[in-house]
């Protein structure tokens, strides 16, 4: 997902678990970005692996579905939606998986630029 604005994206246990499943399944290639609009931002997450099949879409996010356990994508989405948010694999089969985590509007601010290193003390 490319991004429409600059910004800071801060990673936490769910978003973890995105990536931890992007070192074991991913071929080459992750790309993080969001998109900001007035009422919603989105979070998205593609790799370039094999991607999912439509009818695993929601599959994947059931516990005990998928490899190592099938525990990390149904723990993520549970902790998501307990905190107001909503993640959906929405990729094209055979291009790589493409993960949307949609954040409300109560959910989320615009902080200003972070600054940037500290210079020699």
């Amino acid at each position: 997902m490319e991004a429409v604005d600059d910004g800071i994206i801060v990673i936490d246990q769910e978003g973890r678990v995105l990536f931890a499943n992007a070192i074991i399944l991913a071929q080459t290639e992750v790309k993080v970005g969001y998109r900001a609009r007035r009422d919603e931002v989105s979070i998205g997450y593609q790799d370039n692996g094999v991607g999912v099949a439509v009818d695993e879409k929601e599959r994947v996010f059931e516990m005990g579905h998928g490899r190592g356990g099938g525990l990390g994508l149904h723990l993520a989405r549970e902790i998501l939606e307990t905190s107001g948010m909503y993640v959906r694999e929405n990729g094209t089969p055979g291009q790589g998986a493409r993960f949307e985590i949609m954040v409300p509007p109560d959910r989320w601010l615009v902080a200003a630029t972070a600054p940037g290193p500290a210079g020699p003390s």
